[in-house]
């Protein structure tokens, strides 16, 4: 790889910003900043604040800017953001492969655990690509723990007692024999599914992002549009529709009113291609209305009647859509307090939303 690309991107990004602010070059980044971001290619906030004298008010000002072209970068020479000087590009088939077998579950527990510290100490303690390392090679010993690549001899004897107990029980558990390697070990796990692998913390990820995006909009500090506390809670109760995101920690009716648009279709993304609650409900009671689709129907109507200022659909009416699941235009007149009028004005409104719906959980 020609290590200078991402490096002169970098830095005619800094040079310009030091000639429009007026900022002076260390207080963007000075070289040896832009060289590891070269180097590393951080793409989540975790390893970009990593990056020596980024700190948190370079990282609120300047993150943005240099993520996109770090991720163009990654992007558009296929390079996995994990990859480090030494990786190469994403050609190598054996390295590609030996990168992707590692153990998820215990990954994500290593990830959760990491999360708790690094909450508890405001600050980056390992990375994701040292806890796929230590989901790969399954140290149980101080001694192995220090082999892994980044973890120097504080944070080894700062950390170990954390992690060496949550691999020592998985390694247990699933019977992991000291000399086995990752392949070996995986062979003994459930089959894998189909269904793609949901990945929080690119969700969370996502979240962080629109949220910089409405700070900016509305000239506001990121906490004051939502705490993590609150994306987090986003990412674990995954709301679908608007009253489930007002029940959100800390949001309530006035937030969901001014950026319910911004974040609900990011998590609805999610859901949908992470097919998360997606269960097949053949079975359903014709007698008995869909919550779930009901609640997504309310919110629809809740838009349109925002727009035209009076009432559209009584509750009834969408009860009654989410029990008899109209997907044509004749069945969608003959719902109760529709009428051929309703059923021109808004027929196109109501009719994706439960056809997708149907589609999504194999409703016949």
């Amino acid at each position: 790889m020609n290590w200078k690309c991402p490096l002169n991107a970098l830095q005619t990004k800094r040079d310009k910003i030091v000639e429009t602010e007026g900022d002076r070059v260390y207080e963007a980044f000075h070289d040896k900043a832009l060289q590891a971001m070269a180097t590393y290619l951080p793409t989540s906030e975790e390893s970009f604040i990593q990056i020596s004298s980024v700190g948190p008010e370079r990282f609120n000002k300047y993150a943005d800017i240099f993520f996109y072209i770090i991720r163009a970068y990654c992007k558009e020479h296929r390079i996995d953001s994990t990859e480090t000087k030494t990786g190469g590009l994403n050609t190598n088939e054996t390295t590609s492969k030996k990168r992707d077998e590692y153990a998820h579950d215990l990954f994500e527990q290593l990830q959760d655990k990491c999360k708790t510290l690094e909450k508890a100490e405001q600050e980056g303690i390992f990375t994701d690509r040292m806890l796929r390392e230590m989901a790969t090679s399954f140290p149980r010993t101080r001694e192995a723990f220090a082999q892994i690549r980044g973890v120097s001899p504080r944070k080894m004897e700062k950390y170990a007692d954390d992690f060496l107990p949550i691999i020592q029980a998985y390694c247990e558990e699933h019977e992991v024999d000291s000399t086995e390697s990752i392949s070996e070990a995986l062979k003994t796990h459930e089959p894998v599914s189909d269904k793609p692998i949901p990945d929080t913390q690119e969700l969370f990820e996502n979240l962080c992002d629109k949220r910089k995006v409405v700070a900016a909009r509305e000239k506001l500090p990121l906490h004051h549009i939502f705490s993590n506390k609150t994306l987090e809670e986003m990412v674990t109760q995954l709301p679908q529709s608007v009253e489930a995101f007002r029940k959100i920690h800390r949001i309530g009716r006035v937030k969901t009113e001014k950026y319910v648009d911004d974040f609900l279709p990011i998590i609805r993304a999610y859901r949908k291609e992470y097919r998360v609650g997606a269960v097949k409900k053949t079975t359903k009671d014709p007698n008995e209305y869909d919550p779930e689709l009901f609640e997504l129907l309310q919110d629809k109507c809740r838009i349109l009647a925002k727009a035209e200022h009076r009432a559209v659909f009584t509750n009834r009416t969408l009860k009654e859509m989410a029990t008899h699941l109209p997907r044509t235009r004749t069945a969608f007149r003959r719902i109760h307090g529709i009428g051929t009028v309703k059923t021109e004005k808004y027929v196109d409104d109501f009719l994706p939303i439960i056809q997708a719906y149907c589609e999504e959980h194999g409703i016949e």
